[in-house]
């Protein structure tokens, strides 16, 4: 793994674990069984969210929408990450304007994870002539660019790409929904 592996590391300070998550750090206290139905440390969460509803903020996140769970509930709200002109998210953004305290929101990767995520999936491709063309891409100018035109191009490479991104978005999801107790 490059640049010191992913994420999710986790650090053990006295008897507290940290998740790093950025600017953000989430503490979690043991002892934390594994959880039955998810195979995660917490096992004292007791309304964890399903895979099905991880998936779904997997996907709607890679759809470029910001998400919110509701703390109690456990429902998603996706509303566009940019200001939309449209009437049909004014319902929408009111409720999370109005009951923010409700709501966690669900973060993307920031650039430099995403720039990490195309690296780790570089370092499984066994192609060495396909691993080489992504790594350049990577070092030009507009390197986000350059990896989408390479790995769209790639045939076989490219499915693979897209599962790759998608497994690493949902245990991205999965670790913010533990580290907020969802």
């Amino acid at each position: 793994m490059r640049n010191g592996g992913f994420w999710f590391k986790v650090k053990v300070l006295s008897f507290k674990y940290v998740f790093a998550t950025g600017t953000v750090a989430h503490i979690l206290y043991p002892p934390l069984p594994m959880h039955k139905r998810c195979g995660q440390a917490g096992g004292h969460i007791q309304n964890l969210m399903t895979d099905e509803q991880i998936n779904e903020l997997a996907d709607n996140l890679d759809c470029g929408l910001r998400c919110f769970v509701h703390r109690e509930k456990k429902t998603i709200v996706a509303t566009p990450d940019h200001d939309s002109d449209s009437e049909l998210w004014d319902e929408v953004n009111d409720e999370i304007e109005n009951n923010f305290d409700r709501y966690v929101e669900i973060e993307k990767m920031d650039s430099h994870e995403s720039f990490r995520l195309m690296e780790h999936f570089i370092d499984t491709v066994d192609n060495s002539q396909l691993r080489d063309k992504l790594e350049e891409a990577l070092r030009r100018p507009k390197p986000f660019a350059n990896f989408k035109f390479d790995i769209d191009n790639s045939g076989p490479y490219r499915q693979k790409w897209f599962d790759f991104k998608k497994q690493r978005t949902i245990e991205w999801v999965r670790g913010q929904v533990i580290g907020n107790d969802l």
